[in-house]
């Protein structure tokens, strides 16, 4: 039992932060790999569950919800893991190539009526697949899956290690240096978290990505009265409605009430509606309707 459950604090994590991704892909790049290998992960260890009789109906529907986003999207994830260098640390993804044959199918099609000859199409392919990540090698990024793993486990001072040390291995990610502080926090390292949290703070571009991101990593550690109020300030921004609301049904729901939790996500899809955030639509639909699924409802 005590296996199983940390089988689904692995997936749920996963399938959190490739949502998260999904609204953040598009204004920084990097979260593509991040994204597409999260949805990999959490596919896997739901192949598992599956396996051995367990229902993950509800985290299977996530998943489903998310590749469908990626296969969607495909052209817009890939435009992004190239820009960031990505292609080549993809290159043994499978969703990767299925995104790939996605978008050279369209481009094929777009111009079809136009080109005479495949050389085209073959030239674009060396392009993206040798070329580019050639030119653009990937950067690093930092591993939280098994940080997460020991915070799950009630291990905060391991959890605290290891993403000590992942920071010194890349310390330009963004999110390490923000469970840096979150885990400081939490373990009463006042004056350490302070100086974490201004360190992270000044790697994100804007105050919305920096605080979208920090709800999640405290509603991860345990923190949902700091993730409140980061929800809170997010809400308050210049076009950070939808996103805050939403983070604050992610609160709700880390609490266990789930029917306010449902209904925040139901305004977040709103809110993402009328703001044109189609992919926020989308996240915040599947986390209502898993909420749903479930037996009962706090």
């Amino acid at each position: 039992m005590i296996a199983e459950q940390s089988t689904f604090a692995q997936i749920r994590a996963l399938l959190d932060r490739a949502e998260r991704d999904t609204v953040a892909v598009r204004q920084d790049a990097a979260r593509a790999a991040e994204l597409l290998r999260g949805i990999e992960q959490a596919e896997a260890l739901l192949d598992v569950q599956r396996g051995q009789g367990i229902d993950s109906r509800a985290e299977e529907g996530r998943a489903s919800s998310l590749r469908g986003f990626a296969l969607r999207e495909a052209r817009m994830i890939v435009r992004q893991a190239q820009a960031a260098g990505q292609a080549q640390q993809l290159a043994d993804s499978p969703l990767w190539a299925e995104l790939l044959a996605s978008e050279a199918a369209r481009t094929a099609r777009q111009r079809r009526s136009l080109l005479l000859w495949l050389g085209g199409i073959a030239a674009l392919a060396v392009l993206l697949v040798v070329v580019v990540p050639r030119v653009f090698p990937s950067a690093p990024v930092a591993s939280t899956l098994e940080v997460s793993a020991h915070v799950e486990q009630g291990d905060l001072q391991g959890a605290l290690a290891l993403a000590l040390a992942e920071q010194a291995r890349v310390p330009e990610d963004e999110q390490i240096g923000m469970w840096v502080a979150a885990l400081q926090q939490q373990l009463g390292q006042a004056s350490a978290a302070r100086a974490s949290w201004d360190a992270a703070r000044a790697r994100y571009p804007s105050e919305a990505s920096y605080l979208n991101d920090q709800v999640g990593v405290l509603v991860a550690v345990g923190d949902t009265a700091q993730a409140e109020q980061a929800a809170t300030r997010l809400q308050q921004l210049p076009g950070g409605a939808a996103f805050g609301t939403y983070q604050l049904g992610a609160v709700r729901e880390a609490q266990l009430r789930y029917s306010e939790a449902i209904q925040l996500y139901d305004q977040a899809s709103q809110l993402a509606d009328k703001e044109d955030r189609p992919q926020l639509v989308v996240v915040a639909r599947a986390r209502m309707a898993a909420l749903m699924q479930l037996p009962q409802q706090p």
